[in-house]
């Protein structure tokens, strides 16, 4: 064991000992990003081990189904089967800790072409569920399954099945003392056996309610230190489980690289289509300039091209500056009504978006900042920042507004579209009595 309890020894192999690493941070990542946002990120290959498995599955016969089949196993579980056959290479010998209804017991049989099987379990009803799916597939001859606790599991049992891996699947999180659980399947090793193991992603499963224990990437990694293990393959499956590959040696694992070698990623046709794909800078001096419609109650009102700034060492920015002092209505029907101030452009053809840069000197003096979309004079799409409100990190903020981006300081109001307007215009909404003063800095057509 490492001197260190808590860290697990580390793959003698480089490359392994890198790939492990970057599969503890994608459990961590997965389970700090939750369900819905992991999901939508690692699409493309959910999706393609989705479709894998989809193709491979064939469910094994069961003697007391009404059809003689296993009712359809779900989604996620088709992809967890495929991927622990996977790992067994034929004529192996299993052992698997914790059996349920022997469907995987099956499948490791019958599709991994395992020479034996020997299971455990704590419940005699899985006991006979599993000895009868074994039975009615024809795999009797090469199995047996008896009632046995996971926690007096010994290296005996395992060296008389003569098994080269021992299976542990959605057990320990079952358990009450899961630190325990595994100290006794890793003492229960012998050596070049190898341990595969999985337990529910942090925000995964924790409605069901045989699970009794939750496993965030820190708290496996210190558990496989606790019991000495060497982990030789860590991966997320299916958004769902981390899967843990482990032995008790630093020496590099056949089976880790053999699973790496027969995994394919995802079809590339599945790969993210950009909504957009260029961004064409052009100087804001340079844009057709079009009547604003946003001019009230400004005086002195001024459109002058921006200062040249000779500390930026990439030259000048070419972006205009808009002035003019406030016309605030103090009494009187409009009483409370503050300035507006904008500066339009027209949008050439074929455009879906603008990136553009502002300069809004104080953010106290300005209500609102406005990116107003015109077709034929009306309003089709507009974005919103607030400047008092939504303070930016940078002096001169820069702004996406194209497909699918709803914005996180300039906002998309919903409906709002881009494609076919002809017209934009920038504008500022002073506040109270301040004075207009903004910048467009710089601009770029999105398309």
């Amino acid at each position: 064991m490492n001197a260190d309890a808590d860290v697990p020894s580390q793959p003698s192999s480089p490359v392994e000992r890198a790939l492990v690493a970057r599969g503890w941070a994608d459990i961590d990542l997965v389970e700090r990003l939750g369900p819905g946002p992991s999901r939508r990120a690692r699409e493309a290959v959910m999706v393609a081990d989705r479709d894998r498995a989809r193709a491979w599955y064939r469910p094994p016969q069961r003697e007391h189904s009404a059809e003689g089949e296993v009712p359809p196993a779900s989604e996620s579980n088709v992809v967890r089967f495929r991927r622990v056959v996977g790992f067994i290479s034929p004529g192996e010998r299993i052992f698997e800790v914790g059996v349920g209804q022997g469907v995987l017991a099956t499948l490791m049989l019958r599709d991994g072409e395992a020479a034996s099987y020997r299971g455990i379990e704590l419940e005699q009803r899985w006991v006979d569920a599993t000895r009868a799916m074994l039975a009615t597939n024809g795999l009797a001859d090469r199995s047996s399954v008896d009632l046995g606790n996971l926690y007096d599991l010994t290296r005996a049992d395992v060296e008389a099945s003569g098994a080269s891996l021992v299976v542990c699947c959605e057990v320990v999180e079952h358990v009450p003392d899961p630190d325990e659980a595994v100290r006794t399947l890793a003492r229960a090793l012998p050596e070049g056996t190898d341990l595969l193991f999985s337990v529910p992603l942090v925000g995964r499963l924790e409605g069901v309610w045989g699970h009794t224990q939750a496993f965030g990437a820190a708290r496996l990694h210190r558990l496989l230190g606790q019991a000495g293990l060497v982990a030789h393959h860590v991966e997320v499956l299916h958004d769902t489980w981390a899967f843990v590959l482990a032995s008790t040696s630093t020496d590099p694992s056949p089976r880790a690289a053999r699973i790496l070698e027969a995994e394919s990623g995802p079809d590339p046709q599945r790969f993210l289509e950009p909504s957009f794909t260029a961004m064409d800078n052009v100087p804001v001096t340079e844009l057709e300039r079009r009547e604003p419609h946003w001019v009230k109650r400004v005086e002195d009102l001024a459109v002058e091209p921006c200062l040249r700034e000779a500390h930026r060492p990439e030259g000048p920015v070419d972006g205009l500056r808009v002035t003019g002092r406030s016309g605030y209505v103090f009494k009187g029907p409009g009483r409370g009504w503050s300035s507006y101030a904008g500066l339009a452009f027209a949008v050439p053809s074929g455009v879906q978006g603008a990136r553009l840069q502002l300069d809004v000197p104080d953010l106290d003096a300005a209500d609102e900042v406005r990116v107003e979309w015109r077709r034929d004079g009306e309003r089709c799409g507009l974005w919103v920042w607030k400047p008092r409100e939504d303070r930016p990190a940078t002096r001169y903020p820069t702004f996406l507004i194209a497909p699918d981006r709803q914005g996180a300081i300039l906002r998309r109001t919903p409906g709002s579209r881009v494609v076919g307007a002809d017209e934009v215009e920038v504008v500022v909404r002073a506040h109270e009595d301040a004075p207009i003063d903004f910048a467009v800095r710089r601009w770029a057509w999105v398309s």
